[in-house]
C-alpha cells in the first residue's frame, strides 16, 4: 500500500467490500497511460466513489461502476483544449481529469513528467472572485490533496473550503 494511502486509511475508512480491481498493465497497453502509484493504491483500497458527498473520484473502466469513466468519453483526447489553455494528456504538460467536487470543480493531474509519480494536481475552480485565476495548483499528488482536504486543515483548492471533519466518510459506488 502506498504511504499516502496508509495515512488516508487512518482518517477515512475504506469500504467494507474493498476497492476496485483494475488490470493496470492492460490499462497501460490499451490507453497508453500508467497512473501514479498513490492513485493505483487508492483505487485498489477504496475504488470509485465520493468523499463526504463532496469529492468524487473517477476510475478506469470497472464493470458496473458509475465512477469508472476516467478513460471513457471525457477529455482524454490529444489536441483538445480546456478553455483556460492547458492541453490535455497525452500532450506535453497536459492535464488528465481524476475527480471533481459537487460545486463543479474539476481535479486534474498536471502531467509534466514521463514519471506519473511526479505529477502534481491542478484544480479548476468554477467559482472564483473577479480577476482570480480559476486554476489552483497543489504541490503534491492526488492522495496528498485528499489528506490535506480532510485531515490537515490546510486551505483546499476546491471552491468550498471545508473544515476538517471529525469523521470523513467514503461512499463506494457499490453502496449508492
Amino acid at each position: 500500500m502506498h504511504w499516502a494511502v496508509e495515512q488516508l486509511v487512518a482518517v477515512l475508512e475504506p469500504p467494507a467490500g474493498g476497492g476496485d480491481q483494475v488490470d493496470w498493465e492492460r490499462v497501460r497497453e490499451e490507453y497508453g497511460v500508467m497512473f501514479p502509484a498513490d492513485y493505483r493504491s487508492f483505487v485498489e483500497t477504496y475504488g470509485g466513489g465520493v468523499i463526504d458527498d463532496y469529492i468524487g473520484i473517477s476510475t478506469p473502466p470497472v464493470e458496473g461502476s458509475v465512477y469508472g469513466h476516467l478513460l471513457g468519453d471525457g477529455p482524454f483526447v490529444s489536441g483538445q483544449r480546456h478553455p483556460e489553455g492547458y492541453p490535455y494528456y497525452p500532450d506535453p504538460g497536459g492535464i488528465l481529469l481524476w475527480g471533481y467536487s459537487t460545486h463543479g470543480d474539476d481535479a486534474y493531474w498536471h502531467c509534466t513528467s514521463e514519471d506519473p509519480d511526479e505529477w502534481t494536481v491542478l484544480v479548476f475552480t468554477r467559482q472564483v472572485a473577479y480577476g482570480e485565476d480559476h486554476w489552483k495548483p497543489f504541490g503534491g499528488g492526488m492522495v496528498e490533496l485528499l489528506l490535506a482536504s480532510i485531515r490537515d486543515g490546510r486551505p483546499s483548492p476546491f471552491s468550498d473550503s471545508t473544515s476538517p471533519s471529525a469523521k470523513s466518510v467514503f461512499t463506494s459506488w457499490r453502496d449508492e
